[in-house]
């Protein structure tokens, strides 16, 4: 493991001088969590204040919208249904234990379902929705989340809770650290083929990999994910606040969200053994009366409720740390649990976020809070809920002031601090001890199989087994009540060891035209038994090339220019012996479509739509949209996913080619230019190359505007015989920063 990386970072930088100067300085006062100067709580602690709080937990999980998680809870802003794309409103449905996949929560998925708050495009993000299963509209209730529903119950749920950052959990967590993401708003990258336990999001990561950075301007870098700007870790040792970041360990599940190894300044210094402590730590510390005053609690991946894990088991290693903390004599009362879900997941949510800067708020996620100051309800009954707005920056806002810290930002400045839902002049309040439970040994009690040509057969849906009890699982039978629904496969074997799963894969092959159901019957000696699954698909007259199965649809590949147009065509045939009427054709986004289908296509026939992409304003990167087409097959409305690459700017040429130059000497200048194809301006950061190419003049500026263009001369000295190559790096605005034209010239 190199310790030794450079961090990227530009802003609130630490030089290296400063922070051996910081180590220093803390290693002399022994300002370190295994030795904190008085250790355990604020400074003084007055009855009827917030400091009678003497210990702050925070426990950060994955990737839930508020509505998925509590929209059904009675007396939250919550709602049980779902608005579409295309104006529908559905129920939202059950949610699975285990998914069968994860739902994309990147910047771009976030901003199109928020569609400038309409709230409406949800089911437009990449794996939303699959064989109209519509995942991403998915609800749980008591049933799915009991222990979950009685916190909420018995303390503080806060209902206008938003994520810090329309995206993804990287930038978030940053967020429950530092208040701050230094402009980090999307993922690392990742190697093709590597494994959700070999990402490394911080200085761990691999040499390659880089996170995409936006300036104040807007320009958007491409860095090292690995940073030196100040966290409230690093206020707290400054103000000798005993603090620990319990986390998951290096090279194992969940390590990406152990967010202080993003920090270069904690990761390669000898604050890294002081504060960031494996996580199965967190309960040893209770027990030992070792707790420090302020506790990050992150789970690993199997307990982080991240889809496609079980939400079951999440919320069963939840309720053991809450528990360790409410049975504790030490702790269970004096100490405040903050638990927060990290990003929206995909998951529909109804509640416009409030634009607070360039990067948030983003869609609304859980929070519960539990303690024993937690201010009772309506009547003087438990279960208080909190309208006020929170993010993440509000709970570093409660930390700050218990213990008489400043803000780190703007954010946590300005962010409410929760202490709405305290009452701190109560008595303590009983603490609600609650019971893990056996959880269930399906993944899901409805499979769906959407639409599917009459007598063809669906690709393979899988259903997942989990032996979540103590002893081996006997699978002794799988029936479905109707043929035309089928366990195509299975690895189940006869039996599944404890804490294993295994997966049946289920085919539908319709043989009528219209919706089917069946039932499918799994008996064997888990609680419960026999497991009940029912299934749903419909039969189709219409068949689709491409397919519009598991995720299918129309991607248009390469870049579109905004302005400019990209075509695909999509084939419809009808395989029934009866005509199909058509209604309508609707496109969703920035889409056109024509087609020859007109009001009736006959039996056997094919008509064709043509879909063109056409963005326009300020598009760039990921665009997504429907083609919703309105018929009299019973599988209507069928919806085709559309997905197009936008950007603002292009190139021209994209390439320069040198020729043959002589070694040691300088080519003749040869000039490329950078176009704003949008109707806003575009910001440009730098234009670099590496020898043998030298930039030799620009004509561009900081801004390129609406229709401009501007020149980038390149020239060539070869040192050596023989072909080189390389790219010019223009930052800007557009997503798909930095452009890249490529260089080519042979030395002579």
């Amino acid at each position: 493991m190199n310790h030794l990386k450079i961090a990227c970072s530009n802003r609130k930088s630490f030089s290296a001088a400063a922070i051996a100067l910081a180590l220093f300085t803390l290693s002399a006062s022994g300002a370190f969590a295994g030795n904190p100067p008085d250790g355990n709580q604020p400074k003084g602690n007055p009855q009827g204040t917030i400091n009678v709080i003497q210990h702050v937990v925070f426990i950060v999980k994955e990737n839930r919208s508020f509505d998925n998680m509590f929209g059904a809870f009675l007396g939250v802003n919550g709602t049980s249904q779902a608005t579409l794309s295309y104006g529908a409103v559905i129920p939202m449905g059950p949610h699975p234990d285990v998914m069968d996949r994860d739902i994309d929560h990147l910047w771009a998925s976030a901003h199109t379902g928020v569609d400038g708050g309409k709230m409406d495009r949800f089911d437009l993000i990449p794996e939303n929705n699959e064989n109209d299963d519509y995942l991403g509209e998915t609800q749980m209730t008591s049933q799915n989340i009991p222990n979950y529903w009685q916190y909420a119950g018995y303390y503080v749920i806060a209902d206008n809770m938003f994520s810090s950052l329309s995206g993804p959990s990287f930038p978030n967590h940053l967020y429950t650290i530092a208040a701050q993401s230094d402009g980090v708003y999307n993922l690392p990258s990742r190697a093709p083929g590597t494994q959700n336990w070999q990402v490394d999001w911080g200085c761990d990561a691999p040499s390659y990999e880089t996170v995409p950075v936006m300036s104040s301007t807007g320009v958007v870098t491409q860095q090292f994910p690995c940073f030196d700007f100040t966290t409230l870790g690093d206020e707290m040792i400054n103000a000798g606040v005993s603090w620990l970041y319990y986390a998951p360990t290096y090279n194992t599940l969940g390590y990406s969200f152990n967010t202080f190894d993003a920090i270069n300044h904690f990761r390669n210094s000898s604050l890294w053994t002081e504060y960031d402590v494996p996580n199965t730590q967190f309960e040893t510390d209770i027990t030992n009366g070792t707790l420090p005053s302020v506790s990050w609690v992150i789970p690993g991946g199997v307990e982080s409720e991240h889809p496609p894990n079980s939400e079951c088991a999440g919320e069963n290693w939840t309720v053991q740390q809450v528990n360790a903390i409410l049975q504790s004599p030490t702790y269970k009362d004096n100490t405040a649990i903050f638990i927060v879900w990290d990003d929206f997941g995909g998951f529909y949510d109804h509640v416009p976020p409030p634009t607070v800067d360039t990067f948030g708020l983003g869609p609304r996620v859980p929070m519960l809070i539990i303690s024993p100051y937690a201010k009772l309800g309506a009547n003087g009954q438990p279960g208080y809920i909190s309208h006020t707005q929170y993010e993440f920056s509000s709970v570093l806002k409660f930390i700050e002031e218990d213990f008489g810290l400043s803000p780190l930002t703007q954010r946590d400045a300005d962010a409410n601090d929760t202490t709405d839902s305290f009452d701190f002049t109560q008595s303590p309040r009983t603490p609600l001890i609650l019971q893990t439970r056996t959880c269930p040994l399906a993944s899901q009690s409805v499979a769906i199989f959407g639409a599917e040509p009459l007598g063809s057969t669906t690709p393979t849906l899988p259903v997942y087994l989990t032996n979540g009890g103590t002893s081996t699982v006997t699978i002794k039978s799988k029936v479905s009540s109707n043929p035309d629904f089928a366990v195509a496969s299975s690895n189940c074997g006869g039996s599944i060891p404890v804490g294993l799963k295994c997966q049946l894969n289920l085919t539908f092959k319709p043989s009528i035209i219209g919706p089917e159901t069946s039932t499918l019957t799994v008996t064997d000696t888990y609680t419960g038994s026999p497991q009940t699954i029912t299934l749903q698909g419909t039969g189709s007259a219409l068949s689709f090339s491409p397919s519009l199965l598991n995720g299918g649809g129309l991607t248009f590949q390469g870049n579109t220019q905004d302005g400019k147009t990209a075509s695909m065509k999509l084939s419809i045939k009808n395989i029934s012996t009866s005509a199909v009427s058509f209604t309508g054709f609707t496109v969703i986004g920035h889409f056109t479509q024509t087609n020859t289908c007109g009001s009736s296509l006959a039996t056997g026939a094919t008509c064709v739509v043509t879909v063109d992409f056409a963005p326009i304003d300020s598009d760039s990167g990921f665009v997504f949209g429907n083609l919703v087409i309105n018929d009299s097959d019973p599988s209507s409305p069928q919806t085709v996913w559309l997905k197009g690459t936008a950007t603002m700017v292009a190139l021209s040429p994209n390439s320069l080619d040198f020729g043959t130059v002589a070694v040691g000497t300088t080519s003749a200048v040869k000039q490329t230019q950078l176009i704003n194809y949008s109707n806003v301006p575009v910001a440009v950061g730098t234009i670099t190359t590496a020898p043998p190419f030298a930039i030799s003049r620009t004509t561009c500026t900081s801004t390129i505007p609406v229709g401009g263009k501007c020149n980038i001369g390149v020239t060539f000295t070869p040192t050596q015989s023989g072909a080189a190559n390389g790219n010019i790096t223009i930052t800007d605005s557009d997503q798909l920063s930095p452009q890249l034209p490529k260089l080519s010239g042979t030395g002579d």
